[in-house]
This record gives C-alpha cells, structure tokens and sequence, in this order.
C-alpha cells in the first residue's frame, strides 16, 4: 500500500521538534527496563540521552516507604493521570536515539500493549524526512 499524508510525521513551521505521545505508563516501563537494556548491551550513548528527555517519575520518601509495606503509590491509578497521554517533543539531532530507545524497550516488551504503542511511536519518528531533520534543526 502506498502512504498517505498522514503516515508520515512533519513539522510545522513554529514547533521545536517531532511530537511523541506516550503516557506516564510508557515512560515508567521505559526507565524500568533500561538498566536491565544497558547490562545487555543494547544501549549507546544517543540512547542515553534520549533517556533524558523522557519525563522521570518522582517518589517522595512516603510512597517509597509505602512500596515497602505493599501499597501502591498514587501515581500509579488512573485518576492521577498515569495512563493519559502526554506528548513530548524530540528534536532532530535526537530521533535516531530515541528511534532505537523506543525500539529496545517494544522488542523486550509485552505488557499488554506497550510494546506495541512503544514500537509505532519509533515507526513514527522513522517517518520523518531528512527535509524535516534540517528544517527542526536549523531553528
């Protein structure tokens, strides 16, 4: 099948960088399987920095203390927001990195459909055309 206009991630005229739409879900999986991706060998140094411009989720001492007893921490519910999508914007110099980041953590995934969503993102940022790359960072 060919592609449509709307396979295919561009950049419009004000953005700084390409939209990636994960939610806080996403992210925690993301952070919870890199340690274990890095002792296999399937990060590098683009990967690494991708990492830091995934939002990280904070525990105050009270919600570590309460893991410890068996209690799961609020962020974790639906009404606290952890399975609402948030988008965050990635910038050209670091789409290959977060390409393979995205990638790493589909392949080695399958908690429901986080794989799957993690493995489209990366699809998506692959989609983007070297025009758009120079376009995002030129500004």
């Amino acid at each position: 099948m060919g592609e449509s206009i709307h396979d295919t991630l561009t950049i419009s005229a004000r953005a700084k960088g390409f939209p990636v739409r994960l939610s806080q879900q996403h992210y925690y999986v993301i952070y919870q399987m890199y340690p274990w991706l890095q002792s296999i060998g399937a990060t590098d140094a683009s990967t690494d920095e991708a990492l830091t411009l995934i939002p990280h989720q904070k525990l105050t001492a009270a919600e570590v203390k309460g893991l410890q007893n068996g209690v799961q921490p609020d962020f974790m519910n639906y009404q606290s927001g952890f399975y609402k999508s948030k988008t965050i914007r990635i910038r050209a110099e670091h789409l290959d990195g977060m390409i393979r980041l995205l990638k790493s953590a589909a392949m080695c995934c399958n908690q429901g459909q986080v794989g799957g969503t993690l493995w489209r993102r990366a699809e998506s940022l692959e989609s983007v055309s070297a025009l758009d790359r120079l376009a995002d960072a030129s500004r």
